[in-house]
């Protein structure tokens, strides 16, 4: 069959939850700014691109509690050039905590709906401001 008839699916789902803060800790939410546009500095890595390369749809950032307004970065890293790229940004509205009403998540979806990664590529995030609780991240995609 000819190159580009045949739709490609993903072989397996390929979610992930960073462990790591990216403020250089072990784990929790992500609460320190970084300034830097060219991917330089902390960033949390999202999402990795597996063997056969993976697709990643949508990242949910969910506030740990009360937070000010700030921005969340988006950066490509292709480990084959070592570049690093910032691909988009999203605001991410004031949050305040509550006992009775929940913080809904802010959803960031790709540009064109899906980030297709060769392998060992990552999908990392910063913000642009320091926040008090910080925000958590789940990726959300596939491999191919």
């Amino acid at each position: 069959m000819a190159a580009g008839t045949s739709p490609i699916f993903y072989a397996a789902v390929h979610n992930e939850a960073p462990h790591t803060d990216g403020d250089g800790g072990a784990s929790g939410a992500l609460k320190t700014q970084n300034l830097n546009l060219d991917g330089t500095g902390t960033l949390l890595t999202l999402f990795t691109g597996a063997a056969n390369g993976s697709g990643l749809n949508y990242v949910t950032l969910r506030a740990a509690g009360t937070n000010v307004t700030t921005v969340a970065r988006f950066f490509y890293f292709d480990t084959s050039a070592s570049t690093t790229n910032l691909i988009d940004e999203i605001t991410l509205a004031p949050t305040t905590a509550s006992t009775t009403a929940a913080l809904p998540p802010f959803i960031w979806v790709p540009p064109l709906n899906i980030i297709r990664l060769e392998s060992g590529d990552k999908v990392k995030m910063t913000l642009g401001t320091t926040v008090s609780a910080g925000y958590f991240a789940v990726a959300f995609g596939g491999d191919f």
